[in-house]
C-alpha cells in the first residue's frame, strides 16, 4: 500500500481496539462471537471503519510480524470485560475455539484468506498458549489430578499464582481487575472446601458432633493434609501456634536487640530453634544453620551497628524469603530449599517461610499484600522452571505449593486464624 506508514498501522490498530471496546459494552458475548465467526468466513470491510482498518493492517508489510500482538490485545479486551461479568465468562472458551477452528469453507476474499492465515499462525504462539491457560483456570475445578500431568497444568489450583502467570501477555487496562476478582473467588471456594474437610476430620468426636464427610481439596495425602492443618492452625513447636510464636518473638525478643547486627542474631536463633521440633532435630547442625548465618551476614552489613527498626526487620525477612525460595539459577540456594524439603518435609519448610511472612505482617501490617505478592512471584518463577516436569517427578514442589495454599488460607483467608485454631480445642 503506497504511502501507508507504520504510524498509520498503529493508528489502525487503535481504531480496532476502540471498536472492540465499544462492541463489548453494546452487545452480548454471543453477538460478538457471531461477528468474529462471520469475519473469518468472509466479511465486507465496508460494514464499518474498523473493518477497513483491519483490511489495511493485514495487507501491510508489518502484518506477518505484528498482527499476533494486535490479535492478542483484542482477545484480552474482550476476555477481561467478560471476566468482570460472571455470566459472560463462558464466552472465553468459545472465542478461543473460534480462533483454533476457523471455517472450513473457501474464502473468496484475499483479505479473509490472509486473516485466516494470520490467525492460524497466532494459535501457534506463546501468547495463545497463555490465553488457553486463562480459559483452563475458568474451567478447571480443584479435583484430584493424575501423577503424570505436568506441573504447568496444575497452576490453576493456586490462585496466589494467577497475577504472576496470567498477566504476562495482557496489556489491557482491565486485566489486573479481572484476575484479582477470579483469584478472590477461587480462594473463597478453596477456603470453603478446606473448612468442610477440616470439620469432617477434626470434629468427629461423637454422634452429636458428627459432621458429614468431605473430600480432601488438596493434592496432599490425607495424613499430610491433617498434619499441615494441625501445624498451621493448631499448636506447633511446643505450646504456641505460629502467630503467637511470632508475637512473642516481636514483643519479647526483638526489643532486646540494641543494634541491627544483634537483631539478625536473634532472628537466626529464632528460626534455627524451630528445627528442634522437626522430624530431624539435628538437621541444622550439618549446614543449614551456617548457611542461614551467611545469608543474614550479606544483608545490609554496613548497618550492623545501627539501631534496629521495623523497616529493617521487614526488609531482612523479605531477603531471607528470597534466599529460601531462590530461582533455580541460584543453584546453591535452590539446593538448600530442596534439601530442606527432602529432610524436614514441605510442611516444616513452608512453616519456616510462614514465620518470615508473619513477622513482616505483624511488624508492619501495611506490607501484608506486598510481601505475599513478592513471595508468590518467587514461587511463580519456580513453577515456570519446572512446569514441563510431571507431578510425580517433583513431588516436593507440589507439596510446597499445596502447603502454602493451606497456610495462606488459614492465616490470610476470609476466616480468622483463631477460628481455625478452635478446631483443635474440642
Amino acid at each position: 500500500m503506497s504511502g501507508y506508514s507504520y504510524r498509520d498501522f498503529e493508528y489502525d490498530a487503535n481504531c480496532l481496539y476502540a471498536h472492540l471496546l465499544e462492541l463489548r459494552k453494546k452487545h452480548p458475548p454471543q453477538t460478538v462471537l457471531d461477528s468474529l465467526s462471520s469475519l473469518l468466513s468472509d466479511f465486507d470491510p465496508n460494514q464499518c471503519q474498523s473493518l477497513v482498518a483491519l483490511t489495511r493492517i493485514v495487507s501491510s508489510e508489518w502484518a506477518d510480524r505484528d498482527f499476533r500482538f494486535i490479535l492478542n490485545r483484542c482477545c484480552y479486551i474482550l476476555i477481561n470485560y467478560w471476566w468482570l461479568h460472571p455470566d459472560s465468562r463462558w464466552a472465553t472458551t468459545e472465542l478461543l475455539d473460534i480462533l483454533r477452528k476457523p471455517p472450513t469453507t473457501s474464502a473468496y476474499s484475499p483479505v479473509t484468506r490472509k486473516i485466516r492465515l494470520l490467525v492460524q499462525q497466532f494459535t501457534q504462539t506463546e501468547q495463545f498458549q497463555a490465553l488457553l491457560e486463562r480459559a483452563d483456570v475458568l474451567s478447571c475445578s480443584i479435583e484430584p489430578e493424575p501423577e503424570t500431568v505436568p506441573l504447568g497444568s496444575l497452576a490453576h489450583r493456586y490462585p496466589y499464582l494467577y497475577p504472576h502467570r496470567l498477566l504476562e501477555w495482557d496489556t489491557t487496562e482491565l486485566g489486573p481487575d479481572a484476575i484479582q476478582r477470579l483469584q478472590k473467588e477461587k480462594e473463597e471456594q478453596f477456603e470453603h472446601s478446606l473448612q468442610r474437610y477440616a470439620l469432617s476430620v477434626f470434629r468427629q468426636t461423637g454422634k452429636s458432633d458428627a459432621v458429614e464427610s468431605a473430600p480432601n481439596p488438596t493434592l496432599l495425602a490425607d495424613l499430610k493434609l491433617d498434619e499441615a492443618l494441625q501445624s498451621f492452625a493448631g499448636e506447633t513447636e511446643g505450646l504456641e501456634g505460629y502467630r503467637n510464636s511470632v508475637r512473642t518473638f516481636l514483643e519479647k525478643q526483638v526489643p532486646e536487640a540494641r543494634t541491627y547486627g544483634e537483631l539478625k542474631d536473634l532472628l537466626h536463633l529464632y528460626l534455627t530453634d524451630s528445627i528442634r521440633y522437626s522430624c530431624n532435630p539435628k538437621y541444622g547442625d550439618h549446614s543449614f544453620n551456617k548457611w542461614l548465618h551467611e545469608q543474614l551476614s550479606y544483608i545490609f552489613p554496613q548497618r550492623d551497628d545501627e539501631p534496629p527498626n521495623p523497616d529493617l526487620l521487614v526488609q531482612t525477612c523479605d531477603r531471607l524469603i528470597g534466599a529460601l525460595i531462590a530461582s533455580p539459577n541460584r543453584q546453591r540456594n535452590h539446593f538448600v530449599f530442596i534439601d530442606l524439603n527432602t529432610n524436614l518435609g514441605a510442611t516444616f519448610t513452608i512453616g519456616l517461610i510462614l514465620k518470615l511472612v508473619l513477622i513482616c505482617c505483624l511488624a508492619k501490617p501495611k506490607v501484608r499484600e506486598t510481601i505475599q505478592s513478592r513471595l508468590a512471584m518467587r514461587v511463580a518463577v519456580l513453577v515456570k522452571h519446572y512446569e514441563d516436569q510431571i507431578r510425580s517427578d517433583i513431588k516436593w514442589l507440589v507439596e510446597c505449593l499445596e502447603n502454602w495454599l493451606v497456610a495462606r488460607t488459614i492465616h490470610f483467608g476470609q476466616g480468622s486464624p483463631s477460628g481455625w485454631a478452635r478446631l483443635f480445642h474440642k
